[in-house]
């Protein structure tokens, strides 16, 4: 399974989303999922609330 068994990364700009990348192996023990997000001048509270709210909508979503 993607994401457990096998990782992939998925790389994003603006509004361009390319392909995931699905990895043969983890690079690491460490699987823990990361999220990279390369700013300027944002108001980073205000970008984690709304990041936060997607992604509570999201588990709505999925859990309806």
């Amino acid at each position: 399974m993607v994401g457990i068994d096998r990782p992939y990364v998925l790389h994003g700009v603006q509004h361009i989303f390319h392909d995931r990348l699905i990895l043969n192996k983890w690079p690491s023990e460490d699987r823990r999922t990361r999220i990279v997000f390369i700013t300027r001048n944002v108001d980073v509270p205000g970008m984690l609330k709304a990041f936060n709210r997607s992604a509570a909508r999201r588990l709505r979503a999925a859990r309806a």
